[in-house]
């Protein structure tokens, strides 16, 4: 649900404003409206200031947690945070530079290690006394062994398939040896390269080290990131400040929940130098949007934030869709197995997170799968296999593919059926009956169609072909058509507009319903794709006793591991998908509220 807003109005001495910020700023009660505000030219340094210090800590936070088993330094000493934050910048763009660097290093150290050890100064000084040494590279199997006896020749490797070669002589030019590759003469021994790579080597990890000794100094940058953002937040509400009496008088406008204004209130009871104007929400007006939901539905915030957050207006749907997108989760992963799996990573990962945030979302997680395991016990599907080709399984009804068809169709109807209830239900308390009668008589044409289907399918009296039947849609879409829109008190522009929008239900509800398929498909590939890792596995396993379990265990593992990524990110791309493309359209759904973020100052401000 939407927690009621109270709408503040503070009227004061513009000397007092200062004084009225900090006591607003450390209740952190009152969201500020700042809808005018404009970034000048010092907001927008400011904000590029705080977008590069967010990316240094999440950046810092998760170098830290890769590399947390080296060892670090004692770190140095910084003069201020944002010199930390230019520390980290310039040491990474560094370590961005010497990582390839190394690499290059490394495979030229192995390039020369392969013509031995050799004084380069020695080499150019015989060639200046005409006597030159010339590189060359042959396939084993190519190379003539009669060169040793006619060329001052030299192998400088053996036992590799491809041979390098030195022939000494007092001729400039290289000979033309078939098959041979001539290569260019060699400007540095493998000592200087070693001695190149030891000290790339030896800066790279000094940085490393000096960036792990920044985890020390993680707090100083959070806390410096946080001045900076309610710098800005003050130098919004300072720009955005209503003055009248030429300047004198400040009038700053808020919003705060109802359920907090008695301790707002408090803060005002002896302060006579600002008057207070209480009033409740109107037509016009923008409240700040705080969800309050129980603590399932609280799990699925972050969907609803994921899309828009409602209109102060509306009805918050994430207690109505939470239920529906965990199971449609199960429904599209639908294997025991990778529920299970992903359950027991969950519950680990949650004992040992501390943000709340984090928390939350893994128990969101951990719901999802319950509703896997569940839906695989249904299909009777565990790791790809099929339990109902088990003896023990023999007596359970697992559904069937062509079951699951249906069923998911079936779920789509009534997920549809259920948005449109629930915007009649809130049409009807917010704006009266007469605005539900239009979505309550296509509910109910749809529901009278479905029992109409199933009564023919079932021997009852009372099918498609009915005169009941009939006039009871027909009646619903009059309804339908006259009151598609209540304003107008036009019948014929009202009959007009009925008619095209019952063309566009009449579509729109095809193409929902069937959107729904998704759910089938989606647990019917999981399975259908882990199945045939199932037998690749045995399949390319062979016949060698232990090496054939090795190489179907490696199978196995690779295999599924690919399959569950995939699924793991179809199960919540379609899901969310069917939220809030078909559920949010028909629950009449139009977003577009700001979210509820109190003006707060916990510490010393950046002016």
């Amino acid at each position: 649900m939407i927690t009621p807003m109270m709408k503040y109005t503070f009227l004061l001495h513009h000397a007092e404003r200062e004084r009225l910020l900090e006591e607003l700023g450390r209740t952190a009660i009152v969201d500020i409206t700042v809808a005018t505000w404009v970034a000048d030219d010092s907001d927008k340094v400011m904000l590029t200031e705080i977008s590069r210090t967010q990316q240094v800590t999440e950046k810092l936070k998760s170098y830290i947690a890769i590399n947390k088993e080296s060892d670090s330094t004692t770190g140095k000493d910084f003069t201020s945070s944002r010199d930390i934050v230019d520390f980290f910048e310039s040491s990474i763009a560094r370590m961005d530079q010497l990582v390839p660097l190394l690499q290059k290093l490394k495979k030229e150290q192995q390039e020369l290690q392969e013509w031995g050890d050799f004084d380069v100064s020695l080499v150019e000084k015989l060639a200046a006394e005409g006597l030159y040494f010339h590189y060359y590279t042959i396939s084993e199997s190519k190379f003539n062994k009669d060169w040793e006896s006619e060329y001052n020749l030299t192998i400088c490797n053996s036992g590799s398939k491809q041979l390098n070669f030195v022939v000494v002589s007092d001729d400039e030019k290289p000979f033309e040896l078939a098959g041979a590759r001539w290569e260019k003469p060699l400007t540095m021994s493998v000592a200087d390269k070693n001695l190149e790579l030891e000290k790339a080597e030896s800066e790279a990890n000094s940085i490393k080290s000096e960036l792990l000794s920044l985890e020390a100094k993680l707090p100083v940058v959070e806390e410096y990131l946080e001045e900076l953002k309610e710098g800005l937040s003050k130098r919004k509400v300072l720009q955005t400040n209503v003055l009248a009496a030429d300047g004198q008088i400040v009038v700053i406008e808020g919003w705060s929940p109802i359920h907090k204004c008695d301790e707002l209130d408090s803060l005002f009871e002896d302060n006579n130098s600002v008057v207070v104007v209480k009033e409740r929400f109107i037509e016009g007006d923008n409240p700040p949007i705080l969800l309050k939901n129980n603590k399932f539905a609280r799990l699925s915030e972050i969907v609803t934030r994921l899309y828009s957050m409602p209109k102060y207006t509306e009805q918050d749907l994430t207690p109505f869709f939470a239920p529906f997108f965990i199971f449609f989760v199960g429904v599209c992963m639908g294997d025991m197995g990778y529920g299970l799996l992903i359950f027991v990573a969950a519950l680990i990962a949650r004992f040992k997170l501390k943000d709340s945030g984090a928390r939350d979302i893994v128990s969101l997680v951990m719901w999802c799968c319950l509703a896997t395991v569940i839906m695989g016990g249904v299909t009777g599907t565990f790791f790809g296999l099929s339990l109902a080709k088990y003896d023990m399984f023999s007596g359970v009804p697992f559904l069937g593919q062509m079951d699951m068809f249906t069923f998911s169709l079936v779920v789509g109807v009534i997920q549809i059926l259920y948005a449109m209830i629930v915007k009649a239900i809130f049409e009807i308390k917010s704006k009266g009956l007469k605005w539900a009668v239009s979505t309550l008589s296509w509910a109910a044409t749809i529901i009278t169609t479905c029992v109409a289907y199933m009564g023919e399918s079932m021997g009852i009296p009372f099918s498609m072909d009915s005169p009941i039947y009939m006039g009871l849609v027909a009646l619903f879409l009059i309804l339908y058509i006259l009151f598609i829109n209540p304003e107008k008190k036009n019948l014929l522009a009202n009959t007009g507009g009925g008619l095209w929008a019952l063309y566009n239900a009449l579509t729109g509800m095809l193409g929902d319903t069937l959107s729904y398929i998704r759910l089938f498909a989606l647990g019917l590939s999981s399975g259908i794709i882990a199945g045939v890792f199932n037998d690749l596995a045995i399949a390319m396993s062979g016949d060698i006793p232990v090496l054939k379990y090795v190489i179907m265990l490696i199978i196995l593992l690779l295999g599924h591991s690919i399959n569950l990524f995939m699924s793991a990110i179809s199960s919540f791309v379609h899901p969310l998908r069917l939220t809030l493309v078909e559920f949010y359209k028909c629950a009449g759904f139009e977003g577009g509220g700001r979210n509820y973020n109190p003006f707060r100052i916990s510490r010393k401000v950046i002016k």
